[in-house]
């Protein structure tokens, strides 16, 4: 049986925090897109491929 590895879809607009927070992630076995606007967190969404997001509530 193979195990399918856990994706999350991080929305960040600041470059820095958003790396951070996708290593911290990757480090712990999840497969982490990155989105730095809220239209390509949406577009990311959309594919479907995603089990969590993590939004950044205030984005512009």
């Amino acid at each position: 049986m193979s195990e399918t590895q856990a994706s999350v879809i991080v929305v960040e607009d600041e470059p820095k925090i958003r790396r951070f927070v996708c290593e911290a992630l990757r480090s712990e076995g999840w497969v982490s897109l990155e989105a730095a606007t809220a239209r390509q967190g949406l577009d990311e969404a959309a594919r479907g491929q995603a089990d969590l997001l993590i939004l950044d509530l205030g984005l512009p």
